[in-house]
């Protein structure tokens, strides 16, 4: 085997190596786009779906916040249904796309529809944390009053109420946000064929 021989094995076995690897990746990408188009059409889905639904949920936490308004201003007494509504286990479940933004997706995703997704996956965020706010001032002050069921309030248990109050006019504000980028960023996935 002379010198050349050598050089251009080495050479046709890099080239092999290299193409092997090029190949691999390619393939993968491929795989990623493919989950990518499954999962952006899911979420599509849903969040067309969510939006659709979420006029009656907003009317009914309006009346819920109102009705927080009047108790901690005093304007009437509560009753009966005021502490099954304000005493009530008040649970919510927020998903995301927070995985996106760590991952090979950015390689794939074009520049309009990691900023659309990012904007929704903040607000989400947000509407996630002043929920958490709530549900902690809703224990510590509502809750212990919804067990008591006092006829008639006392100025520190209506600020009590008017603390939860607020925090919940927080949240509200929070999901009306929310409700107000989704068509945008369904538009955005919509131009990028991510649709069904």
């Amino acid at each position: 085997m002379t010198f050349v021989d050598i050089i251009i094995q080495f050479v046709t076995v890099f080239l092999g190596a290299f193409l092997a690897f090029w190949l691999e990746n390619v393939r993968e990408r491929q795989q990623l786009r493919g989950w990518l188009k499954k999962y952006l059409r899911d979420s599509y889905v849903e969040l067309a779906a969510t939006v659709e639904n979420l006029p009656p949920f907003v009317s009914q936490l309006e009346a819920e916040l109102a009705r927080f308004s009047e108790l901690s201003e005093g304007k009437r007494d509560p009753t009966e249904e005021d502490w099954k509504h304000i005493g009530g286990i008040v649970t919510a479940q927020f998903s995301g796309a927070q995985f996106l933004f760590e991952s090979e997706a950015l390689n794939v995703l074009t520049g309009d529809v990691i900023r659309h997704l990012k904007l929704l996956q903040d607000a989400t965020d947000s509407a996630k944390v002043t929920f958490n706010q709530f549900h902690s001032i809703q224990e510590a002050y509502v809750y212990p009053l919804a067990i008591e069921r006092p006829e008639s309030l006392s100025a520190a248990q209506r600020r009590s109420l008017g603390l939860a109050g607020n925090a919940f006019e927080r949240f509200v504000t929070e999901i009306k946000a929310l409700i107000q980028q989704a068509p945008e960023v369904l538009a955005v996935l919509k131009a990028h064929g991510y649709h069904r």
